[in-house]
């Protein structure tokens, strides 16, 4: 029941309040928020093929106008494309399960499937044209599903050309690479820190990471209670293990991912925290209560003061980290908390270098979790409640608006959560 009260929060928040007429991009998938633009995998800009795209040949094609069957009918039309092999830059054999999305408002309107001919090529035909609808179309290969763009029909045309890039898999992780790395401590709870991480995962190769296992990420010793955010069939996804998890779903060229999980571990005014890192990672934020315990570590530095809304936090830049190495910090005192408002500079100095969309969506889980613990919930599971929700992706786009966050990191954190729509929706329709 939560996974639907979620799916219909942030669908009506991203199809009426974020103006998704203008922003139909599908998410390129947990896609988070940079502030930097992330590294280019080898396969963009290539040339996808010699034969004549689909969308080159709607170039050359009159536009055919939407069509009715008899008077009072709705208007119908065609969806057409291509399924483009991204690792071998050719199209794919016939027998691709090809999948069609229509979505309306918060509903999921239309699904149909197919399979490309000869020639990689699909065509979804008399689809009912209405206003604001949006498609997807998504190809199943190998076992793992690969989206297009979102795309309306317009007033006076009646096909919409679409391609969908796919890859061939490996299980090698070396292309696997941390963009964004942040880290919140919460000490509300006597005697435990509560840790919560946001990693944004990119894959810079040509191939879907998809090792058999999964793709590890390590704990520090002696974690607990380890919780995930922002997916909705985490028993499926997620392998616990006693050093950490493996996270199962296939890491995609391009699109990367996104992960947001919580774990906690003992703290009687001491804590030598060290978590080993599997993969490189650019830029790592550390944020701690204003007047909490102090932190120390090797080319720890201060960015400043800021306020989320109550709670003043410290936030820290640990720089980049190289595979095999360890986030290795000592934390001593008292947990303590001191009000105030307004934001420092340092906070939009950190903001501007490391991705404020990642410090609203730590800042977020934070009270989220914090409401969870305060009315009891069984499990300490995520509270339903709408306008939490809608408050954390609003957050979002206020911070864009006010330009704190650039052009492509909102756009990039509203693709990602627009595929999670995409997963609810289906998982709530089945």
């Amino acid at each position: 029941m939560r996974r639907i009260y979620f799916f219909a929060s942030i669908v009506a928040l991203f199809l009426t309040g974020c103006s998704l007429a203008e922003d139909v991009t599908p998410p390129p998938v947990f896609t988070t928020a940079q502030a930097v633009s992330p590294v280019s995998s080898p396969t963009e800009g290539i040339p996808l093929s010699t034969p004549q795209t689909t969308a080159e040949r709607s170039l050359t094609e009159p536009a055919e106008k939407p069509t009715s069957t008899s008077q009072g009918d709705s208007a119908r039309g065609t969806i057409r494309g291509r399924v483009v092999n991204g690792t071998t830059v050719e199209t794919v054999a016939a027998g691709i399960e090809v999948r069609l999305i229509g979505i309306d408002g918060q509903a999921l309107a239309v699904t149909e499937s197919t399979t490309t001919d000869n020639g990689g090529e699909f065509a979804f035909g008399a689809l009912e044209i209405v206003p604001d609808r949006i498609f997807w179309v998504y190809a199943v290969y190998h076992g793992v599903e690969y989206f297009s763009d979102g795309r309306q029909f317009s007033d006076n045309e009646a096909i919409i050309d679409m391609q969908v890039t796919v890859y061939e898999a490996t299980p090698d992780t070396r292309t696997v690479h941390v963009d964004r790395l942040h880290l919140m401590f919460d000490f509300t709870v006597e005697g435990l820190v509560e840790v919560i991480e946001v990693w944004v995962l990119t894959n810079q190769g040509n191939q879907t990471v998809a090792p058999e296992e999964g793709i590890e990420f390590i704990l520090p010793s002696g974690f607990s209670d380890l919780r995930f955010f922002n997916e909705m069939a985490s028993e499926r996804r997620f392998l616990i293990t006693d050093r950490g998890f493996y996270d199962r779903g296939p890491l995609r060229p391009v699109v990367g991912a996104e992960l947001v999980f919580s774990f906690t571990l003992p703290f009687e005014r001491h804590l030598e925290f060290a978590q080993p890192m599997s993969y490189p990672v650019s830029a790592t934020v550390l944020l701690m209560p204003e007047n909490g315990p102090t932190v120390d570590a090797n080319r720890l530095q201060d960015l400043g003061v800021g306020d989320d809304g109550g709670t003043r936090r410290q936030i820290y830049n640990l720089g980049t980290i190289s595979a095999g190495d360890a986030i290795e910090l000592r934390l001593s005192g008292e947990p303590s908390t001191s009000g105030g408002e307004g934001m420092q500079p340092g906070i939009i100095v950190g903001a501007a270098l490391f991705g404020l969309a990642l410090i609203v969506t730590g800042v977020w889980w934070y009270r989220i979790r914090a409401k969870a613990r305060a009315q009891g919930l069984a499990g300490g599971g995520i509270p339903s409640d709408r306008e939490d929700l809608l408050r954390a992706i609003a957050d979002l786009d206020d911070s864009f608006e006010a330009g704190r966050i650039p052009e492509d990191e909102h756009r990039r954190r509203r693709h990602i959560l627009k595929r999670e729509i995409i997963y609810l929706m289906r998982e709530a329709h089945d």
